[in-house]
């Protein structure tokens, strides 16, 4: 695998990684459930606004940078019915990760049970 695929792996490792920890972790472990879920909603989130946010016009060497990272894209650039479906997803899966933390840390503060 070249070093350039680097970036990519990292991401989608961590949005895998936390939807399967999610998966294997027992309903009898229900904050762990939800810090999980909304660790894979959060990466799946960050990973559609970079997408959306990704530059209009192409570097000096004909790639897109995406997230920071030059070269991510060599092919075309992402149109804007894509940017505006990428858009909506990391707006709704943010928010379901701030919701879901804001549930899970206003349910240890008070001391009570997940049930």
């Amino acid at each position: 695998m070249p070093k350039s695929d680097y970036p990519l792996v990292i991401v989608l490792g961590a949005v895998f990684a936390a939807i399967g920890a999610f998966a294997a972790i027992p309903d009898s472990w229900p904050r762990l459930r939800t810090l999980s879920f909304a660790l894979f909603m959060g990466t799946f989130g960050l990973v559609c606004a970079a997408l959306t946010l990704t530059p209009l016009h192409p570097a000096a060497d004909g790639t897109w940078t995406i997230g920071g990272i030059p070269g991510f894209i060599t092919g075309g650039p992402i149109p804007w019915w894509a940017r505006l479906v990428a858009g909506f997803f990391a707006i709704v899966c943010l928010g379901t990760a701030a919701l879901g933390l804001w549930g899970l840390l206003r349910d240890l503060l008070a001391g009570r049970r997940c049930e």
